[in-house]
């Protein structure tokens, strides 16, 4: 296998991880790295090194950090308003652009939703690579729309499509997560890039499925969060308007068979206030009218989220539109049954292409739920819960089953190949 020399850039990189797109960079970086060259640039912020280099698990990596001018006074580059948020990263594109040394390397690919993977016109114009790759781990445009009275105004979103549709134009290829997801970027950008867009999936870390259970940190959430109740819910996400969380905290109205504990846990920001305050809202009521409880985590670290995994009896997704669903997989990979949505990512990870009917069906490893009415996915969610834990030793059952499988699947080594061969493509055309 030759060599190539590959440089990333990317948003999110250690210690920058707020999602699903940051652990997938650095994974499938970790794995080029065995047999590539690789640079990445990345955000810079207070007390980080300019340019170091990584070892991951034994793959050496450099890294080159660029600063904006409100790096040393900000927590993440996603800290304020969506504004806010744009003003920053474009003056990150800027720097990037001016420092960037495109003389080494073969191929230039750019992670993110709209900004990083927008600067392809420029790197084009600039003669930067000989082959640029965008992947467009969630298509922003698409969410703004999914956002209702939580969506930015019409300025940012026009940004967002002028971004994508660069990164459409200008690169070798884009890739995307999910086919669904590829069929939906006509909504916005039309079928003439079509051509340009490949399906790679996002994959798994092995370590998930190695990690050994910690029985005593195990034990102590599942008294802490769970007590004498009949069953603990756990739900890993960005707190996010587009991620469904208050569908969840809403079809515990719907359940009276069951004392629940359901713990919401993933990274928060600021511009995401309202939306936090609207959760906690409709926690108190849920709390103050039934025996439910709700606990709302921010900005977990590994081993919790781990154990949090392995302590709950399922693990419930309800985003209404996501492009994947990494956290499903990683529910999987820890034997965790899952009660996912009909959205695009969950559809792809389970092969479910036909419209669903009923309340929810039965998929490897848990249930999918019905979303298609906004009116009905309460109760449909309701349904599949108490469903579940009526049954709750066969879908443990099929849940271990899946995890092989999973693991099979979406093994990052064997996306890491796909990319390889991507790159090569681009190089040879």
């Amino acid at each position: 296998m030759l060599s190539m020399r590959v440089c990333f850039v990317s948003i999110q990189w250690p210690p920058i991880i707020t999602g699903g797109s940051g652990v997938a960079v650095v994974n499938l970086a970790r794995e080029l790295a065995r047999n590539h060259k690789l640079t990445v640039y990345t955000f810079g912020l207070k007390d980080l090194a300019e340019e170091e280099i990584m070892d991951l698990d034994g793959a050496k990596i450099r890294v080159i950090r660029i600063f904006t001018s409100d790096s040393d006074r900000i927590a993440t580059p996603f800290d304020g308003t969506k504004e806010d948020e744009i003003r920053r990263l474009l003056e990150f594109a800027s720097k990037l652009l001016e420092n960037i040394d495109c003389s080494w390397c073969d191929v230039i690919h750019l992670h993110g939703h709209f900004v990083v993977p927008g600067i392809a016109r420029v790197l084009r114009e600039l003669h930067c690579g000989r082959a640029i790759i965008s992947t467009i781990h969630a298509f922003e445009s698409l969410i703004e729309l999914e956002k209702g009275k939580f969506s930015s105004p019409p300025s940012v979103f026009n940004t967002i499509v002028t971004m994508e549709r660069d990164a459409l134009e200008y690169s070798d290829f884009v890739t995307v997560a999910s086919h669904s997801l590829l069929k939906r970027v006509t909504q916005i950008h039309g079928p003439q890039y079509l051509r340009r867009v490949r399906v790679i999936h996002m994959g798994i870390d092995d370590k998930l499925f190695e990690e050994p259970v910690d029985n005593d940190y195990v034990s102590r959430i599942r008294n802490t969060y769970l007590g004498s109740r009949g069953g603990l819910l756990f739900n890993l996400n960005r707190i996010d308007p587009h991620k469904g969380i208050e569908y969840i905290i809403g079809a515990l109205s719907h359940i009276d068979t069951y004392s629940l504990s359901l713990v919401i846990a993933g990274k928060y920001e600021e511009r995401n206030q309202s939306y936090l305050e609207m959760l906690m809202e409709r926690k108190r009521a849920i709390e103050e009218t039934s025996s439910h409880r709700i606990t709302i985590l921010r900005n977990i670290d590994e081993r919790t989220k781990i154990c949090l995994f392995d302590a709950a009896d399922i693990f419930v997704m309800a985003s209404p539109t996501e492009a994947f669903g990494l956290t499903i997989l990683e529910a999987l990979a820890r034997k965790t049954p899952v009660i996912v949505t009909d959205a695009e990512g969950p559809r792809e990870i389970f092969d479910v292409y036909d419209d669903i009917k009923e309340k929810f069906v039965e998929i490897d490893g848990g249930l999918m739920v019905n979303f298609s009415d906004p009116q009905k996915r309460e109760k449909n969610l309701a349904a599949a819960i108490v469903y579940m834990l009526d049954n709750i030793n066969h879908f443990k059952k099929k849940a271990e089953k899946t995890s092989k499988s999973i693991r099979e699947k979406f093994s990052w080594r064997t996306i890491s190949y796909e990319f390889e061969s991507l790159y090569r493509e681009a190089l040879h055309t």
